[in-house]
């Protein structure tokens, strides 16, 4: 997909050598792409995906997935519980802040 570049003034549509200065798009100009949106994309679309990007099949497409996106699943951690043994962690987290001058340096 190639951008179109355009002058915000006019609104005309310009060439990306008119717009652009060494890469960088100048002052007055926008640009516009084509952006196709989805609601929602299913584990299978994401699966067929990767199949035909790196050519393996699709059971070995659906298990890179699941180990690529592992990270995505983890739980986080209970703030009452890294708290220690006090049961009140918002009092706890409330001595912190208070006493956290006395560790700097």
């Amino acid at each position: 997909m190639r951008p179109t570049y355009f002058s915000m003034a006019d609104g005309r549509t310009v060439d990306a050598s008119e717009a652009l200065l060494n890469g960088v798009l100048r002052d007055g100009y926008g640009t516009r792409t084509r952006a196709m949106m989805k609601d929602q994309s299913t584990i299978a679309d994401a699966d067929e995906l990767r199949a035909h990007e790196r050519g393996v099949s699709l059971s070995q497409a659906a298990y890179e997935n699941r180990v690529s996106d592992s990270w995505k699943n983890e739980q986080k951690s209970d703030p009452v519980a890294r708290t220690g043994d006090d049961a009140n962690g918002q009092a706890a987290y409330e001595r912190r802040i208070a006493d956290a001058w006395k560790g700097a340096r």
